[in-house]
């Protein structure tokens, strides 16, 4: 997904920009819904939170190709503690 964004520009063909926002958008409804049903969360800090774990997970995706393992779990397991 992070070398797709990377690449989408004026130029970019609509069906192709359709899809990774679909992609984006998917994704951020799995979070939503399970920081709704697991932890009994307002829709508001439920979204917001969702939002959070979106933009980490296109970040962590960037950071794999460059850390190592220990740091990508430590950076997990610090980003669930504070939710």
């Amino acid at each position: 997904m992070t070398n797709t964004l990377m690449d989408i520009d004026k130029e970019t063909d609509n069906k192709i920009l359709r899809q990774v926002e679909s992609f984006r958008d998917d994704i951020r409804q799995v979070f939503l819904n399970k920081l709704i049903t697991g932890n009994n969360e307002s829709l508001l800090i439920a979204e917001k939170k969702a939002d959070y774990l979106l933009i980490s997970m296109i970040g962590l995706s960037s950071a794999s190709k460059i850390t190592i393992d220990t740091q990508l779990e430590n950076y997990i397991e610090n980003t669930f503690k504070t939710l």
